[in-house]
């Protein structure tokens, strides 16, 4: 729609009061940003983690055991590959701990409900 506007980035301030932005640096070519809204106590992230209880597809399945995802709350192998600047990731993520969230909502999979960050701690492998 042309009469809708768009940003090719998101600024690190966000531009929306009561919603915090976390981009996780040192790893470009997946560009992962991940907000945070304080009222909602709810995290949303793309790429970071995965939690498909249900693949379907062969690839799906194939996909999701390479990236050691298959069926369950998993941060994907592929971040070691894509973490160029691995200390940029980590302090990001580090950044992104720090909120203590009770939900996470994420591209690929089913919402967590409760102890969102907590959960995350468990599966976060870059530290």
């Amino acid at each position: 729609r042309k009469d809708l506007s768009s940003m090719t980035e998101l600024p690190d301030l966000s531009p929306w009061p009561g919603i915090d932005v976390v981009h996780i640096h040192g790893a470009p070519i997946l560009n992962e940003v991940c907000l945070h809204h304080r009222a909602g106590s709810t995290l949303a992230v793309c790429d970071l983690v995965f939690n498909m209880k249900e693949v379907g597809g062969w690839f799906g399945v194939l996909f999701t055991h390479m990236t050691g995802t298959y069926q369950k709350l998993a941060m994907s192998r592929s971040w070691h590959a894509f973490a160029r600047r691995k200390s940029q990731t980590v302090a990001s993520i580090a950044q992104l701990l720090d909120y203590d969230a009770e939900r996470v909502l994420m591209g690929h999979g089913d919402p967590l409900t409760e102890a969102g960050t907590e959960r995350l701690r468990e599966v976060i492998f870059l530290r």
